[in-house]
């Protein structure tokens, strides 16, 4: 026997937009139940408007539970793999610079003109670690101008206070900013409070060092080539051969473990 009570509050719910999974969850009535009373149930355009809306909107609340979860794991991804790192010494940091410039620095063509040193980047991390190369090899700020690039429609002056803290030298030291044309076409996400703009660092008279980086990426990649340029130190455990200089360290063995995923790897016996 229906009950009546039940039959009469369901459909109310059903009016006000509840999905049958919400009405069953808050009657405690079946499915097969629920389904018989509320299947000839005339729903008006509002209705159907309420019950697309609150499908809407628990995709979308599902949608951000997923989201957060992911961001949470990749935040303590990047953390675990950022403490692997620890401190640099002065070749690690040398390395790691020449890499870095090479990938986002000036480099001259093969028949084009001397090319100098000019490093672009919106990262302040990434500007900061370029100075500190530089300081490295001995050349201090006044050897260095800076110029920001940025989207002609954004907060000059606000670019200008942002790069200033992050270099630590008064904007009014700033070469002309070079001021990228708007094209109201593009669709462009680099908008907002956030977006400064890239900043190139330009170092006086540096033809010369430009293509002594040259060389020292090519040595870089001689020494990592395959089979070549490296130092071997094979140990040998059951059947498993190991570059003991690879292995220096837990923090080492750490990383490979990280990168190499499933690969066996032997860990250093201490």
């Amino acid at each position: 026997m229906r009950d009546i009570g039940l039959f009469e509050r369901a459909v109310a719910m059903r009016h006000q937009g509840l999905s049958y999974r919400e009405i069953q969850g808050a009657l405690n009535v079946p499915k097969s139940t629920l389904s018989g009373w509320l299947k000839n149930v005339p729903l008006t355009e509002e209705h159907r408007r309420l019950l697309e809306s609150r499908k809407q909107t628990g995709a979308q609340r599902r949608a951000n539970t997923i989201r957060a979860a992911r961001l949470a794991r990749e935040q303590h991804t990047i953390s675990d793999a950022a403490a692997q790192i620890g401190p640099l010494t002065d070749r690690e940091l040398f390395l790691a610079g020449v890499v870095a410039y090479w990938a986002e620095g000036s480099k001259t063509k093969p028949g084009g003109p001397r090319q100098m040193v000019k490093f672009v980047n919106s990262d302040p991390g990434m500007v900061n670690m370029f100075l500190s190369w530089l300081e490295l090899l001995g050349l201090p700020l006044d050897a260095v101008a800076f110029r920001i690039a940025i989207h002609e429609s954004a907060d000059l002056a606000a670019a200008e206070r942002h790069w200033s803290r992050v270099v630590g030298v008064p904007p009014d030291r700033f070469l002309p900013a070079t001021l990228k044309r708007h094209n109201p076409r593009t669709a462009r996400k680099n908008v907002g409070a956030g977006y400064h703009g890239c900043l190139r660092v330009e170092v006086r008279r540096s033809t010369e060092l430009n293509t002594r980086i040259e060389g020292w990426v090519k040595g870089i990649v001689r020494a990592c080539s395959r089979g070549r340029g490296r130092e071997s130190h094979l140990l040998r455990a059951g059947s498993v051969e190991v570059d003991s200089s690879l292995i220096a360290t837990h923090t080492w063995e750490a990383i490979r473990s990280g990168v190499m995923g499933a690969r066996r790897t032997l860990a250093p016996q201490v």
